[in-house]
């Protein structure tokens, strides 16, 4: 005879979704309180959120971006890197974003790091999100937080070398770089010919994250609407960097209880190391002098100038350049 248990595992996922989505319509959480870690994806805020959830009374949204998998309507055309401009004026955009970030609208991807315990008894919601850089403007200008958002950086290399790993073939021919099906895809279009002039995977990877970051990087708002956080600075000096962040958030976290050596659950091919010297210096691995060389004209080419090709660490305060 099948036990009960038996006879819902198969269901369990689609119940579980249910009831949360009727608990979240249930709790009200306040728009103004909402906490946000944007990054690039592969860029450590799995990790940083991990390490902000210590000991919170705070719920995860896990991801509400994702393409497939999160909340965004097809019709929106938000596409895997989504690009609101600042100046953006639409209704349905700005009623979608206060349902995402104070949780009344939820997918099983979103509700990953979440239990009904957390969900009905957590205060403030921290939406972690990997493909916001490019909103980050429009989310500030048009929304009134209490608490400016994270924005993490990791060296571009890494970060790279990270999303072939854990993304692509590595055997497989570079084949034509090809648009995105998003909205505003002028910002690859324009440097389309330029990505398909590239010769390896690595260096299109880091072209791609020029695209997607060079916006944040020269925008007036720059780290004065939003927090930026140096993963290397938090590798290096994880203590002072957490404190410092949870002081300006009124975060209370666990101090010296925090584990610091302990991987994210995103680190799918044991990247993490617990050296911090060597967790640094990983992305170098295997980069001749003429590999570094190529991607160093990628950095130039676009005009990013807070990091080097040739330096794990970024350089805090970079020259103004030129619109790539």
């Amino acid at each position: 005879m099948k036990t009960i248990k038996n006879l819902i595992r198969p269901h369990y996922q689609g119940l579980k979704l249910q009831l949360f989505r009727i608990i979240s319509r249930l709790r009200n959480f306040e728009l103004e309180e909402s906490l946000i870690i944007s990054s690039e994806t592969r860029g450590g805020s799995t990790w940083l959120m991990e390490l902000l959830y210590e000991d919170q009374d705070t719920i995860i949204n896990w991801e509400p971006l994702h393409e497939i998998k999160g909340v965004v309507p097809d019709a929106f055309k938000w596409g895997p890197n989504p690009c609101i401009y600042e100046d953006t004026k639409n209704k349905d955009f700005d009623r979608l974003m206060k349902k995402m970030l104070t949780y009344k609208v939820v997918s099983k991807n979103s509700l990953k790091y979440c239990t009904v315990k957390e969900l009905t008894k957590g205060s403030r919601v921290i939406t972690k999100f990997v493909r916001s850089n490019e909103m980050l403007a429009w989310l500030v200008s048009n929304f009134d937080f209490k608490y400016k958002p994270i924005y993490l950086l990791r060296h571009p290399i890494a970060v790279a070398k990270s999303q072939i790993r854990n993304f692509y073939d590595t055997d497989e021919k570079l084949p034509p770089f090809v648009i995105p099906y998003t909205i505003n895809s002028d910002r690859y279009e324009k440097h389309l010919e330029y990505l398909n002039s590239l010769n390896t995977r690595l260096e299109r990877q880091v072209a791609l994250w020029c695209i997607h970051n060079k916006s944040v990087l020269t925008h007036p708002h720059h780290g004065k609407k939003w927090i930026v956080v140096y993963y290397e600075d938090v590798v290096v000096n994880p203590d002072y960097e957490l404190m410092k962040l949870a002081d300006e958030l009124d975060l209370k976290l666990k101090g010296d209880a925090i584990d610091y050596q302990k991987p994210s659950r995103s680190d799918y091919h044991n990247e993490f190391v617990s050296d911090k010297s060597v967790q640094l210096q990983k992305w170098k691995e295997n980069l001749s002098e003429e590999d570094l060389k190529a991607l160093q004209e990628v950095f130039d080419h676009f005009g990013i100038t807070i990091y080097s090709a040739f330096d794990i660490y970024p350089i805090k305060e970079p020259a103004k350049s030129k619109e790539a």
